[in-house]
């Protein structure tokens, strides 16, 4: 779920899906999801764990850092964007040169 969900400022927003673009394509290129998950921890324990690391931004890099390259990072950087402003709209994602190289 997006930061703007989570934190509740908006219910949906076309860059909520560009969020969730992000999300998928990191997990496609790392097998990892890109947020602290602990197996062990109770449910609400885990939820206020992801929860927080959503809001902040912090997505766990080293997954990413080791088995992508930059321009597959740089596409996934800019979809994870907290702040919706700054965040790739699918106009823009559909000219990053990681896709366009595919085209």
């Amino acid at each position: 779920m997006a930061p703007e969900i989570i934190a509740k400022k908006v219910t949906y927003k076309k860059s909520s899906d560009m969020w969730s673009v992000g999300i998928v394509t990191f997990i496609l290129l790392t097998n990892a999801f890109p947020f602290p998950y602990k197996e062990a921890l109770g449910e609400v324990k885990r939820d206020e764990i992801l929860t927080k690391a959503v809001l902040a931004g912090d997505f766990m890099t080293n997954n990413i850092e080791n088995r992508c390259s930059k321009d597959a990072r740089d596409f996934v950087y800019n979809l994870l964007q907290v702040d919706e402003t700054k965040r790739n709209s699918a106009e823009e994602a559909l000219d990053h040169p990681w896709i366009r190289q595919f085209k």
